[in-house]
């Protein structure tokens, strides 16, 4: 889980930190800006922002699992829990408001190099 981060969606960190495993990631922007990634193994399967525009290696594999947890190919917007729901179900860690909310974190820090990051600028 990263709060109030963008490194999942601004560099290439998740190709090595998923390799031999499995992880996905939700942004959602104060702005409602919502953004669903799921890592394999070092490669971006999927990535949408709203159902209809995907990309990824395989930007349709998961077609069937979201319209069976809800999201709405049609109108092209989804709520929150049907996010939550297909992390849960590509995941298997089932995450509740409670464990949100009393839960004890690990953190780190993660250093990205200045190429890495679109916003940083570059000195001569």
């Amino acid at each position: 889980m990263e709060i109030n981060g963008g490194i999942e969606i601004q560099t290439d960190c998740m190709k090595d930190a998923t390799r031999g495993t499995r992880a996905v990631s939700h942004f959602r922007s104060p702005n409602a800006l919502t953004l669903f990634s799921w890592w394999e193994d070092g490669e971006l399967r999927i990535r949408f922002e709203g159902a209809q525009q995907r990309e990824g290696t395989t930007p349709d594999e998961l077609v069937d699992l979201m319209l069976d947890v809800g999201f709405d190919f049609e109108k092209g917007i989804c709520d929150l829990e049907e996010y939550v729901v297909l992390a849960d179900v590509l995941t298997g860690v089932h995450v509740t408001a409670s464990m949100l909310e009393n839960g004890t974190y690990s953190t780190g820090i993660v250093e990205v190099p200045a190429h890495d990051w679109p916003m940083s600028s570059s000195t001569s």
